[in-house]
């Protein structure tokens, strides 16, 4: 038998039993696939597992902006191992983005896609991508779009897209979009509502967007989120009525908004108390 490679074999076993449990056994699982490399150099499966391990670490609340560097050094060395690991250039591309790096992101989900043309989350990942590069919101709309077709049951695909017609100013498309997406995924209805609150808010139709705000608050009471986005509705709406020189409307939504926005401190400073209390 070769005692390096069933080492490896444990040490890479060992890593995936610490990197999916606790944020802080990642450092134990970091050091168990180095040591499989150790043993074999060429052992892409460690590096890739190491990558994901340092990602994780990076996104924490433990980690660095190293650790997503050596993220991505770990994928692209599973790259030079296995070129068609479409695993890798995607886990690349996903770090690359969280690093805010989109423009690498986008080249490493091209070659996923190249290689897996028919996946609908690398278009959905490539579409995040492109939406937040400037000058690319055409190229984030098709992406979203090719996700929906491969995926028409992920609300992922709309809301994406209805981030993207909503930040190029198609509001109709955007309040369509976040509509499917709630019906969809209505476990989710308080995110998807409040994109379609400031759709209809940017549009000018701040009735719809208080029902939507009110709907949040009714859905999550003790969550401030609709507080603060009932508020922002009010706020717009008071500088519509002072450019219209209704000046008694303009103070009565300037109160309101004031209300609003003490009540939602009060709930977040509330949850901060009892997060603070529970550690």
């Amino acid at each position: 038998m070769n005692t390096n490679s069933q080492g490896t074999e444990d040490f890479a076993d060992h890593g995936n039993e610490y990197s999916y449990l606790d944020p802080d056994k990642l450092d134990s699982a970091i050091a168990a696939y180095t040591e499989a490399i150790r043993l074999d150099p060429n052992d892409a499966k460690s590096y890739f597992n190491r990558g994901i391990a340092y990602e994780r670490k990076g996104l924490s609340g433990f980690g660095k902006k190293i650790d997503l560097n050596n993220a991505v050094a770990d994928f692209t060395e599973v790259i030079r191992r296995v070129p068609d690991s479409v695993s890798a250039y995607f886990c690349r591309g996903r770090v690359y983005g969280q690093m805010g790096n989109h423009k690498m992101a986008i080249e490493s989900y091209n070659e996923a896609i190249r290689l897996d043309p028919n996946d609908a989350k690398k278009y959905l990942r490539r579409g995040k991508a492109y939406w937040g590069q400037h000058g690319s919101l055409g190229k984030a709309v098709a992406d979203f779009t090719d996700g929906i077709r491969l995926a028409p049951d992920n609300a992922e695909g709309y809301s994406g897209r209805g981030k993207t017609y909503l930040k190029m100013g198609e509001f109709d498309k955007a309040v369509a979009d976040f509509t499917e997406a709630m019906r969809i995924d209505p476990d989710s209805s308080m995110w998807y509502l409040h994109s379609r609150g400031e759709a209809y808010c940017e549009k000018g139709d701040f009735d719809s967007a208080f029902a939507d705000y009110n709907e949040i608050i009714r859905l999550a009471p003790n969550n401030g989120l609709g507080y603060f986005s009932l508020a922002s509705v009010y706020s717009d709406r008071s500088r519509v009525h002072k450019s219209n020189g209704d000046l008694n409307s303009y103070i009565a939504d300037c109160n309101e908004m004031e209300r609003l926005l003490r009540k939602g401190e009060e709930i977040e400073n509330r949850n901060r108390g009892k997060a603070d209390g529970a550690v």
